[in-house]
């Protein structure tokens, strides 16, 4: 993960108080899902980034 992308995890993980993606997102939940927060939350948001936008 470049500073750019560690930068924008840590924005998250930082201004919100609960998951980012919508239950709609594609998002496997039971599979990638650690708590938000937790070790390895900020490596879901970075791999499930381009699902942020889902319509």
């Amino acid at each position: 993960m470049s500073d750019k992308e560690k930068m924008f995890v840590d924005y998250i993980l930082n201004k919100m108080h609960w998951c980012p993606f919508e239950d709609r997102s594609g998002v496997d939940f039971e599979k990638e899902c650690v708590g938000f927060g937790e070790d390895g939350c900020g490596n879901c948001i970075y791999r499930n980034a381009d699902k942020l936008n889902c319509k």
